[in-house]
């Protein structure tokens, strides 16, 4: 239960990145916007020298942004990048909603949970810290 769509995950993954691997335009795997230059056919900003300090950082949040942005994005527009995919019907778009709602599910409860632990840690604080 790790909240991605199978449904994304084997067009993005299985079909389009394992037949056009690493293809700038093609491999959509590579591209991460402005903030990270992962093929000499990208273009190349200043940013970029310092790339290997700061992409290992940002690429803990890929998993989020696939999660939150990307499933739903490709799902609407019927596109992983410039490859066209049929959108989820039937069973697949049951299977594909219903697992979305549980991984949220399972943050929100995790995330209330959490939320007294937060609470305490601030009180405490602010007691003993003054």
């Amino acid at each position: 239960m790790l909240g991605g769509s199978s449904y994304v995950w084997a067009r993005k993954h299985n079909s389009i990145h394992h037949s056009l691997t690493n293809i700038t335009g093609q491999d959509d795997d590579i591209n991460v916007g402005f903030l990270g230059r992962l093929s000499p056919h990208q273009p190349r900003l200043k940013l970029h020298r310092l790339q290997h300090l700061y992409l290992w950082v940002l690429y803990g949040f890929l998993a989020i942004k696939w999660h939150l942005i990307d499933d739903f994005h490709d799902v609407l527009t019927g596109r992983i990048g410039t490859h066209r995919i049929p959108r989820p019907r039937g069973r697949d778009l049951v299977i594909l909603l219903g697992g979305k709602a549980v991984f949220f599910h399972a943050g929100v409860r995790r995330a209330a949970a959490a939320a007294p632990v937060v609470d305490r840690a601030v009180v405490l604080r602010h007691c003993f810290l003054r």
